[in-house]
């Protein structure tokens, strides 16, 4: 961190080694706190204005820092015969 830089974001996670801080932009700080509400992925993507370049970077880092602790999908519904 450089406070010379003025405002930073920086994702917080507990690592193998102790306390991790990575940088983050502001629209993937944004997106991780979508994704914390409960928010469907295309919807955090879409709130928080998240570049889709982006994506698969941020994604990255959540799930390498830990802080991915569930998966979830919709859930079908059986086709009536």
């Amino acid at each position: 961190m450089d406070l010379a830089r003025g405002g930073q974001c920086i994702l917080v996670s507990c690592g193998a080694d102790g306390l991790e801080l990575v940088e983050a932009t502001a629209a993937a700080l944004a997106f991780t706190r979508q994704l914390q509400a409960g928010a469907p992925l295309g919807n955090a993507v879409d709130e928080s204005g998240l570049d889709l370049a982006e994506l698969p970077r941020v994604l990255g880092m959540l799930f390498s820092g830990g802080l991915v602790t569930a998966v979830t999908g919709p859930s079908l519904e059986s086709d009536p015969k």
